[in-house]
């Protein structure tokens, strides 16, 4: 198996065997930054191989409905950042669905990497989950580091346990 795989585009359904996965939902309206934030998110996924599935959503299939209600959330564009493949109360889920974010690539793009570390390392996971556990929003943001300051003007929710806290 390689270390880098292949763009697969638009997906219905998430592969297992990756330790964390984003998914951007768009529009569908095809616009200028959409296109942008795909390339650089393709780009990514590419970069980061088997650590990191990267896709956007197939918002045509009805698949996507189910994918909104799960999540909860009613606003495109949004980013997905999981744990896991399937989306349960045990998922450690980020959802980015702020327009003014997700709409700025350059910045989006600067911000991931520090949301994935969330996932991707152990202890900073443990911690994040703790937080959400006990609602603690400013351990969260302590927790996330360089991304504080972003976090505090965005509209971010974690979710883990069935809890969702946002910021």
């Amino acid at each position: 198996m390689s270390a880098e795989r292949d763009y697969s585009g638009p997906v219905t359904s998430l592969p297992p065997g990756y330790p964390a996965y984003c998914i951007y939902v768009p529009t569908g309206m095809n616009q200028d930054f959409e296109q942008a934030t795909d390339q650089k998110l393709q780009t990514w996924g590419q970069a980061m191989g088997k650590n990191l599935f990267v896709a956007p959503w197939n918002i045509g299939d009805p698949s996507y409905v189910a994918l909104m209600k799960t999540l909860g959330f009613t606003r495109r564009p949004a980013i997905i950042l999981s744990d896991g493949n399937q989306w349960t109360p045990d998922s450690f889920v980020m959802k980015i669905d702020d327009p003014l974010l997700v709409r700025n690539v350059d910045r989006l793009t600067s911000m991931l990497p520090t949301l994935l570390d969330l996932i991707l390392l152990q202890q900073y996971n443990r911690a994040a989950k703790d937080a959400i556990s006990a609602g603690r929003v400013a351990q969260i943001k302590s927790i996330s580091g360089d991304i504080a300051n972003v976090l505090s003007k965005v509209k971010v929710t974690f979710c883990w346990k069935g809890i969702t806290v946002g910021l």
